[in-house]
């Protein structure tokens, strides 16, 4: 059965500050999250064409806020079996503003596939969020976008690499990634692909996708999307959009293939956050320096909104399911999301 949810019913099950509190309380005294604190006071970032250093802190683990984790992030290329390689940029916690650290323990990754024709730094505002709660984050470029099933097969190959890596950048990431914790997320054809991987790979135990859309090519998520097995009580996290289906002569969701056929196609466990009043391409870091973006106009929302609220509903997500952070599931589905829906920005529906 599917329910949308008022924001009166959220506020009144699932407000319960006490709760969160102790929660919270209690993971600062067992020490989690705690990987290289660094000084109260504002975000700063260093930055290189290779590596971007970052030291942020944030209270209580919020997801709307960097994490208390110091992070770095650089470009690789990858080799993946069967020849080739794939560029990949790489963020996680660091302890000397170089290297991943290997003193926190093997991370959850996540691997974010870009939309089409986008490039993968668009999506660094996603990789520093996540890697400053704790993530190995990665995006990539597709080798050959248009040939979605070899998209699909490479990015089980680059997760391949990520957990046992070789070649020259192996050091970086070896003994790093938790092979247990592997999570999707993408947006737009991005969100397409990391449904079709991880119908096709068990190894996959959460997918969060961003306005996808089930474009033209063989195969099609909605006839895959039956066949994911996340792990009980993780569903499947759809955001999107709706103004986005209609106009022009090529809508950039059209309305035969967004998120809400894919979210129909599914019996599983779901969820889905639309964004009102947001378009297409709303969910980059900055749409006026992606040209892609500009054949995708049409929301009248804050695009800086539309991309913070994304960025914090994906680290919410990973939180909960990857992170064992079960007080993050409040922000996509509870007293924090119902926050979101009074003030207009979001409807959720869940079954």
């Amino acid at each position: 059965m599917i329910h949308t949810l008022a924001p009166h019913r959220l506020l009144s099950q699932l407000n319960r500050p006490r709760l969160r509190i102790a929660a919270l309380l209690g993971c600062a005294f067992l020490g989690l999250h705690c990987g290289s604190p660094v000084p109260a006071g504002p975000e700063s970032e260093l930055c290189s064409d290779e590596t971007c250093v970052s030291q942020s802190r944030s209270a209580l683990s919020s997801p709307a806020a960097a994490g208390s984790y110091r992070t770095v992030r650089f470009d690789l290329t990858v080799p993946i079996a069967g020849g080739g390689s794939l560029a990949v940029t790489v963020a996680g916690p660091t302890d000397d503003g170089r290297e991943i650290s290997k003193t926190t323990g093997p991370l959850p990754l996540v691997v974010l596939s870009p939309g089409f024709v986008i490039g993968r730094a668009q999506y660094n505002g996603y990789l520093n969020r996540l890697a400053s709660h704790g993530f190995i984050a990665v995006s990539q470029t597709a080798r050959a976008e248009a040939k979605h099933a070899q998209y699909r097969d490479d990015t089980s190959k680059l997760i391949d690499w990520l957990i046992a890596p070789t070649g020259s950048s192996a050091s970086r990431l070896s003994g790093r990634i938790d092979s247990s914790r592997i999570g999707l997320t993408g947006h737009s054809l991005g969100g397409k692909i990391s449904l079709l991987t991880a119908a096709a790979d068990p190894r996959v135990k959460a997918v969060i996708t961003i306005d996808p859309v089930d474009g033209a090519g063989a195969p099609l998520a909605k006839d895959s999307v039956g066949a994911i097995r996340l792990p009980s009580g993780i569903p499947i996290g759809f955001l999107g959009e709706t103004i986005s289906k209609t106009g022009g002569a090529q809508p950039c969701a059209p309305a035969d293939s967004n998120y809400e056929v894919l979210y129909r196609s599914s019996s599983a466990s779901r969820f889905a956050l639309r964004f009102l009043k947001a378009a297409h391409t709303d969910f980059v870091d900055n749409p006026a320096s992606c040209f892609p973006c500009l054949f995708c106009p049409g929301g009248t929302a804050p695009k800086a909104q539309s991309r913070d609220l994304a960025i914090k509903y994906v680290t919410a997500y990973f939180l909960w399911t990857l992170a064992g952070e079960r007080g993050a599931e409040t922000y996509l589905t509870g007293g924090e999301a119902a926050k979101d829906i009074a003030a207009g920005l979001v409807e959720l529906t869940k079954s």
